[in-house]
């Protein structure tokens, strides 16, 4: 079995979304420098936002 159009075709989409993957990267780097910049981390932003939806879901309620 020949698997050298399945490579090629992988070798296509990889080139395809090496610069989104980039781009998102990048983007993450920025946001971890910019909270680093304030002393917070990515973790401790993420636990922020998941106890303010909780209080928008219970305000709702």
């Amino acid at each position: 079995m020949d698997n050298s159009g399945v490579i090629a075709i992988a070798g296509v989409v990889g080139t395809l979304l090496s610069p989104v993957i980039t781009r998102v990267l990048d983007e993450r780097s920025f946001e971890r420098r910019m909270l680093a910049k304030r002393g917070e981390t990515v973790e401790e932003r993420e636990h922020k936002a998941t106890l303010d939806a909780r209080d928008k879901a219970r305000a709702l309620r």
